[in-house]
């Protein structure tokens, strides 16, 4: 199971949470954004190159726990994200998540929005934009992932990268690159053994 998945079956609602934890100061956070209601910080284990959190001051464990009374709350940390993004300059887009309970993979119980960009995104999520590929960096490991998928097939491929995580290399286009020429060569092989059958 990959870490983040793990996490959240493992997670325990209502108890006190590393959030909690920040926002009380017992654990020391740079925030790159802060008001009365909300703070965002980078995330610590960045999904792109760009990765950070919003977060509520009010403890609401998750979305589908927040109530009427919530409703400036959650429109008010999705402007702060936008905020942040404005801040960074963050001109081409991104994409915002919200993980709830353990089937959206959950694994911190205070309400957290996910604000990540400065990569394509693929839709739905969990697929590869092929711009991905082509632009991946060392702090991506998705090219990696989808070069697993296609060397050994779909299914054993989202099995990895559902179950393991995969490490950063310096310069994933080298990866790439030995990987498509490994593809060119098999087709090649394959081509060849099917002209001396069809002989």
């Amino acid at each position: 199971m990959a870490d983040e998945v793990k996490a959240a079956q493992e997670a325990n609602p209502g108890a006190d949470t590393i959030f909690g934890k920040i926002l009380r100061k017992e654990i020391p956070c740079n925030f790159i954004y802060e008001d009365d209601q909300c703070v965002a910080f980078h995330d610590v284990s960045p999904q792109a190159p760009v990765h950070y959190l919003v977060i509520p001051k009010k403890p609401i464990q998750q979305l589908s726990k927040a109530s009427d009374e919530d409703e400036q709350l959650l429109g008010h940390l999705l402007l702060a994200g936008k905020k942040v993004a404005d801040q960074l300059g963050l001109n081409n887009g991104y994409r915002v998540v919200i993980n709830d309970g353990k089937l959206g993979a959950q694994s911190v119980y205070h309400l957290h929005l996910h604000f990540l960009s400065n990569r394509q995104m693929g839709w739905p999520p969990g697929t590869v934009h092929k711009t991905s590929l082509i632009n991946s960096t060392a702090h991506d490991s998705t090219m990696i992932k989808f070069l697993i998928t296609l060397g050994i097939g779909v299914y054993s491929g989202i099995y990895i990268a559902q179950n393991y995580d995969v490490p950063k290399v310096d310069d994933p286009s080298k990866v790439y690159e030995k990987f498509m020429a490994f593809i060119d060569e098999q087709k090649k092989t394959a081509e060849d053994l099917k002209k001396k059958v069809d002989k």
